[in-house]
């Protein structure tokens, strides 16, 4: 299956220059690995994988003859009839019957042979379902990631916006221990401190929620130990470059497994019409069936015989015949199984005449099944054209907000550094550089955003456009 272009791309810019030898950090790449492998939507998807496999091994099976055997054994009152000669008897009677059959489907119609089609395909669509939902998670992953390494980066920015503030106050103390400035000027710069010792509690308190967040994509447990590998990211400089949307739609057109998935299922329902169709078909089979059964009333000659004397009158006088007959014994089981054996074979024809309408009526809705799925797919490519627009757009609106918040920060640093230098004269107001300085701050920290911001909705176009970096 081909690799996802997105993993493949975040993947290589999140790693470079760190060392993955480590099997204590856990890289973009072992993060999507392990949720793919844990997430219970692809273990679902592997079971429909399986049984539209089993279906369709069974389908091929269908072709094959089946036999099948039969035996019945019961005790008859009364008046019953004898199945080993059909005379009627009234005492108890033991009978058995033992038969073996067997048919092959010659014609169906074509169903069968479609319905070997239609599940080869439905597992198809299984596997293209499973790729799109590793797609996802995939995305998901990679965007649980980037906001960690985003905390990450704003907790750098704070505690460096911290460092700068304490070597100001350090300086402060000296000039007011000098008495050239007033020791109120301090409660200023101790009140930014506060303020920046509370950013750092939040930009942690940020990481330990994109760290759960991160865990709940990847289905690891909450305290589980996981430490990810962070790109150094601080020189990277966003650069905006040109794309044809045309071409990325027809890409991606032919590799998102949505679309793919789409489509086998219009093939699906137009082999389900042929199936449907079938049914109207008459249908021929052969059939074969070997039978014997027994009988406790069933007798046979015992090998000696016996004489019976019979009167008659001949003129009146009695006259005595004797007349040699076979003596008869029960005839064993075992000795009536081979006698009573019969066989037969033959062709069995069925016509569908008429069926109440419900033919027409499963033709019918395997049409409506076919436009259906025709409806869903171009749907998706729809989506799949939108969402294409959107990524672009975006990307664009996050360049010109990345561009807009650099110029802020060099405004910014220019208004800082200049009241820094009035305040070095005497002329300088400390309230007015603390505004600078959070505003600054405030700005590095929207760079950080943007900047992460820039290379997410970058990697969704890519990822579109199939490129691997």
């Amino acid at each position: 299956m081909k690799k996802n272009q997105l993993i493949i791309g975040l993947s290589f810019l999140l790693t470079q220059s760190i060392s993955a030898q480590n099997s204590e950090i856990w890289d973009l790449k072992r993060c999507i690995e392990y949720a793919q492998q844990e997430n219970l939507q692809v273990a679902q998807s592997q079971w429909n994988i399986a049984q539209n496999t089993l279906q369709y091994e069974q389908s091929q099976r269908d072709l094959l003859p089946t036999a099948n055997g039969a035996s019945s054994l019961g005790y008859n009152y009364g008046f019953s009839v004898n199945p080993t000669n059909n005379q009627v008897v009234t005492a108890g009677l033991t009978t058995g019957n033992f038969s073996a059959s067997g048919a092959l489907n010659l014609y169906a119609g074509g169903m069968l042979r479609n319905t070997i089609r239609q599940n080869e395909v439905n597992i198809e669509t299984s596997q293209a379902d499973m790729a799109n939902i590793k797609n996802n998670i995939a995305l998901n992953v990679a965007q649980a990631y980037l906001q960690v390494l985003v905390a990450s980066e704003l907790l750098e920015n704070a505690k460096t916006q911290i460092s700068s503030t304490k070597e100001q106050l350090a300086r402060q103390d000296k000039m007011i221990a000098a008495g050239t400035v007033a020791e109120i000027t301090r409660y200023v710069l101790e009140s930014q401190q506060a303020v920046e010792e509370t950013a750092i509690v939040s930009a942690e308190n940020q990481i330990l929620s994109a760290m759960l967040a991160l865990r709940q994509s990847m289905n690891l447990a909450h305290d589980a130990k996981l430490e990810i590998a962070k790109p150094d990211l601080l020189n990277y400089i966003p650069q905006m470059t040109s794309y044809n949307l045309e071409e990325i739609y027809h890409i991606a057109e032919g590799t998102q497994p949505v679309i793919k998935a789409a489509d086998l299922r219009i093939r699906s329902s137009l082999i389900g019409i042929n199936i449907a169709e079938g049914a109207r078909k008459p249908t021929l089979s052969a059939f074969a069936q070997i039978n014997t059964r027994l009988s406790s009333a069933a007798f046979q000659a015992s090998g000696e015989s016996r004489l019976v004397t019979q009167t008659v009158f001949f003129n009146g006088s009695p006259v005595e015949f004797g007349t040699e007959q076979p003596v008869f014994e029960k005839m064993p089981f075992w000795v009536q199984i081979p006698r009573n054996f019969g066989s037969g074979v033959g062709l069995s024809l069925n016509v569908p005449i008429y069926t109440a309408g419900k033919n027409q009526t499963n033709v019918q809705l395997a049409e409506i099944g076919m436009k259906q799925a025709q409806v869903n797919s171009a749907l998706q490519r729809q989506t799949l054209r939108q969402n294409i627009e959107r990524a672009y757009l975006d990307l664009k609106i996050s360049y010109n907000n990345y561009q807009a918040v650099e110029k802020q920060i060099t405004i910014t640093a220019k208004n800082m550094e200049s009241i820094q230098k009035q305040i070095a004269a005497g002329i300088g107001n400390q309230t007015d550089f603390t505004v600078s300085k959070n505003n600054l701050n405030k700005a590095n920290n929207d760079l950080v955003r943007a900047k992460y911001d820039f290379v997410w909705k970058q990697k969704i176009l890519e990822f579109y456009a199939g490129k691997a970096l």
